[in-house]
C-alpha cells in the first residue's frame, strides 16, 4: 500500500473528527470522496495531527516547575486558555509543554497566547518522539491531563507523564459535570490499571465532586474543588448586558420564551462506546419540534438551536430548522449568529442530553433540562450517571429531567420569560486557575 493510500484510509476513518476543523467542511467531504493529492492529503493530515508548544519563562526563579498541559475539545480549551495565560506570568512556572489537537489547537493558533510559544515541528521525527527529548533535556515536574474525547492529546499523559516524561506530580482537571463523561468507559477497562498514578483530580463544586465519585469510587480521596475557568468566564455581574445584546442579535423580545438546544455529537458517541442511535441528537431534535410545535396557547415561543462546533453533520439542524413549524420560531445560534455567552443569558432555557451548558446555565439564572427521552437518550444519561449522581442533578434547583418531548413541552409551559439573579459561586478574590496551579505548583 503506497503512502497516498494509507494516508486516504487515514483520514476516510477519522473524517468525523477531521472535517470540523476545515474551513469548508463539504468542500472536504466531496474532496475525499474524490481522489484526494497527496498534497491536500499532507495539509489534511497537518491540520489534524497533534501538535506540541514549547514556552520558556524568562522571568522565573530559580525552583520554578515545568508544566504539561493538553486540550482537545473546545471545553478543555476553555479552561487551558486560562490556565495558560496564567502560567506565561507566573514565576513559579519555569516552562510549559502544550500538547493539542483538534479544534482547541485552531484556536490557540489563533489566539495571541500562541506568540508566546515555539512549535517542536520536526517532519524527520515522530512527535512522541520529540516530546521525549524535550522533557529529557528540561526537567517537567507537573502533568495536567483533562477529560477529552477519543485520539486526544491527555493519553499520553495520563499513561506515561511519570514514567515516561518524568514528571513529579500529575493531576486530572475535570471542567464541566459530566464527570469523566465518555472516558468513564477507558477509566473502567482492563488499560486504565496501566495509567500513571494520579495525584488528585480537581473539579468545579461540590455537585461535580458528587458525580464523580459516584463513577469513580476508587479515586474519591483525590477529589479537590478548585472551580473552573468557565464559570469564571460567564461573567454574572454583566447578566443583564448579555441578555439584552443576544436577544437583539436573533430578533426575540423579551415577552418570548426561549429554549436553546445544545446538540451534542451522536457519531462520537457511539466512538466511545455508548449503545446509542448513530443520530441521537439529530433525532431529540426533530422529535422536540414535532412536540413543540402542536402546542396549543397563546405563549410566544422560539427555540434556538447551536449545534456542537465540531460536529460534521451539524448542517443538518440548520436544515431541519427550516421547515415549516407553524408557531414556533426556530433559529439558529451558531457561533456565525452569537457567542455562546449571549445565547446562553438570552435563553430562560437550554436543554441538552448532557452538555455542561445545562450546568452553566442554572449558575445564569436560567433553567435547564436533561433529555433523557425513554429508548432514545436515557440509556447513554444512565450510563454517564449513576443513579445517586442524577439524584443529585435533579435535587439541584433549576435542573430538570425529561423523559419524553411532551413532557419537555408541559413543563416549558410552566415556565415564564426571565432569569432568575445569577448565581456567583466566587468563595474568593483569586480565580479557578490560579488556584488549580496553586496546587499543581505547591
Amino acid at each position: 500500500m503506497s503512502k497516498q493510500e494509507r494516508e486516504q484510509r487515514f483520514v476516510e476513518r477519522h473524517e468525523d473528527e477531521i472535517a470540523p476543523l476545515m474551513d469548508n467542511p463539504s468542500n472536504f467531504l466531496a474532496e475525499l470522496g474524490g481522489k484526494p493529492s497527496q498534497k491536500w492529503l499532507d495539509q489534511v493530515i497537518e491540520r489534524f495531527e497533534t501538535r506540541a508548544f514549547l514556552y520558556e519563562n524568562p522571568q522565573a526563579r530559580p525552583d520554578a516547575k515545568g508544566v504539561i498541559i493538553d486540550a482537545s475539545e473546545p471545553l478543555a480549551w476553555n479552561i487551558d486558555r486560562s490556565l495558560l495565560g496564567e502560567l506565561l506570568h507566573d514565576e513559579r512556572c519555569a516552562r510549559v509543554l502544550f500538547l493539542t489537537d483538534n479544534v482547541a489547537a485552531k484556536a490557540f493558533e489563533q489566539s495571541p497566547l500562541a506568540s508566546q510559544f515555539d512549535r517542536l515541528h520536526d517532519h524527520q521525527k515522530p512527535l512522541l518522539g520529540e516530546i521525549m527529548e524535550a522533557t529529557a533535556k528540561e526537567k517537567f515536574h507537573v502533568a495536567l491531563a483533562l477529560v477529552e474525547p477519543q485520539n486526544s492529546p491527555n493519553l499520553p499523559l495520563l499513561f506515561g507523564a511519570k514514567s515516561v516524561f518524568g514528571v513529579e506530580k500529575l493531576y486530572f482537571v475535570i471542567g464541566g459535570w459530566v464527570g469523566v463523561g465518555a472516558m468513564k468507559g477507558l477509566f473502567d477497562s482492563d488499560r486504565a490499571r496501566n495509567f500513571d498514578a494520579l495525584d488528585g483530580i480537581l473539579c468545579n463544586d461540590e455537585l461535580a465532586a458528587l458525580i464523580i465519585a459516584a463513577q469513580l469510587p476508587y479515586y474519591k480521596d483525590k477529589l479537590r474543588i478548585t472551580g473552573t475557568p468557565i464559570i469564571d468566564g460567564l461573567d454574572l455581574a454583566h447578566a443583564k448586558e448579555h441578555r439584552q445584546q443576544g436577544r437583539e442579535k436573533l430578533g426575540i423580545d423579551e415577552n418570548t420564551l426561549t429554549c436553546l438546544y445544545a446538540a451534542g455529537i451522536s457519531a462520537e458517541d457511539v466512538r466511545s462506546g455508548f449503545s446509542i442511535d448513530p443520530r441521537l441528537n439529530e433525532k431529540i431534535f426533530e422529535q422536540m419540534l414535532e412536540a413543540l410545535s402542536k402546542q396549543e396557547g397563546p405563549r410566544d415561543m422560539a427555540l434556538l438551536v447551536r449545534p456542537h462546533p465540531r460536529d460534521p453533520n451539524a448542517q443538518e439542524y440548520l436544515d431541519i430548522a427550516k421547515h415549516d413549524w407553524g408557531a414556533l420560531r426556530v433559529i439558529p445560534a451558531t457561533a456565525k449568529e452569537i457567542t455562546m455567552q449571549e445565547a446562553g443569558y438570552a435563553s430562560d432555557v437550554i436543554a441538552s442530553v448532557a452538555s455542561t451548558e445545562n450546568f452553566l446555565q442554572r449558575l445564569r439564572g436560567g433553567k435547564a433540562v436533561f433529555l433523557g427521552f425513554t429508548g432514545l437518550s436515557d440509556t447513554i444519561l444512565h450510563d454517564l450517571y449513576p443513579p445517586e449522581s442524577m439524584q443529585a442533578i435533579i435535587n439541584t434547583p433549576n435542573l430538570q429531567l425529561v423523559s419524553s418531548p411532551e413532557e419537555l413541552g408541559q413543563y416549558l409551559q410552566t415556565l415564564h420569560p426571565g432569569l432568575d439573579a445569577p448565581q456567583i459561586p466566587q468563595t474568593n478574590t483569586d480565580t479557578s486557575a490560579k488556584r488549580i496551579l496553586d496546587i499543581s505548583l505547591a
